[in-house]
């Protein structure tokens, strides 16, 4: 089944808002998502746009949408659609971690082996210094 997209803007903003208000939830019954970025509180809207902004999102979903021959509008299928949540979702977990890193909650580095960042809270006594110091 394929979707044409007539506000790349406002389906982008939506698909965000849905990654959002999903992130950490197991089970949420579709009728109970909000779509709406003006429906979230200002705390939440900071954190939105700190952790995967508009821009960044509309970046991503160009990989999974085609542009139609008269440039009017863009189509995405069931599948890519879904893929664009996968992906909007690991971008959000990625800026999520690498924010607690850099503001010293996390300790990462770069595990050859696995070719990928790995991430560890820190210890009691390393927190303990970090205030201190």
């Amino acid at each position: 089944m394929w979707f044409i997209i007539d506000d790349i803007e406002g389906f982008v903003e939506s698909t965000r808002v849905l990654v959002y208000n999903m992130f950490g939830e197991e089970e949420k019954n579709i009728d109970d998502i909000d779509l709406e970025i003006s429906n979230l509180d200002s705390e939440s809207l900071t954190e939105i746009n700190r952790c995967l902004t508009q821009e960044e999102s509309k970046s991503i979903v160009m990989d999974y949408v085609k542009k139609s021959k008269t440039n009017e509008h863009y189509t995405i299928s069931t599948d890519r659609y879904m893929k664009f949540i996968e992906s909007l979702n690991s971008r959000l977990v990625s800026n999520i971690l690498s924010k607690l890193s850099s503001d010293g909650h996390l300790e990462s580095a770069f595990d050859e082996e696995s070719n990928d960042f790995i991430f560890w809270t820190k210890s009691d006594e390393q927190d303990k210094n970090n205030t201190e110091n």
